[in-house]
């Protein structure tokens, strides 16, 4: 099984973006963190997230965050418990499956998306 979290890239964003103006926001999260994950974004985009909801989720980070940064291990633990289960409903072995933990902009909360096997990345409402 392979997770790539890149919630902690969000968090450290938004350690940073929190006190500033929205203009410095959208600067840092296109610095610190769209930035910083490009592919995950450009498929992300193509998807599911819209770009032009950025200055609207910027405003609901304060609110979302802190559920954020408590939820994200327990989803990590959650994977390891059902990955095995889940693999075998679906004969795969459990090093087939691949998740992504992320934040977005369309629903403002973390995502998780899977690709079953190791094709490239394809995004799954979480």
């Amino acid at each position: 099984m392979d997770v790539e979290n890149i919630c902690p890239s969000f968090l450290a964003f938004w350690e940073q973006a929190q006190a500033c103006p929205l203009e410095e926001q959208r600067r840092l999260w296109h610095a610190l963190y769209e930035g910083q994950h490009r592919a995950v974004f450009d498929v992300y985009y193509r998807t599911w997230g819209d770009p032009q909801r950025l200055d609207a989720a910027l405003g609901r980070f304060p609110a979302v965050a802190p559920a954020i940064r408590a939820r994200v291990p327990l989803i990590e633990g959650s994977i390891g418990r059902t990955t095995p289960r889940c693999a075998a409903l679906f004969g795969l072995r459990d090093d087939d499956v691949r998740y992504l933990l992320m934040v977005g902009l369309l629903y403002v909360v973390t995502k998780i998306e899977v690709s079953a096997t190791k094709r490239a990345p394809t995004c799954h409402k979480g």
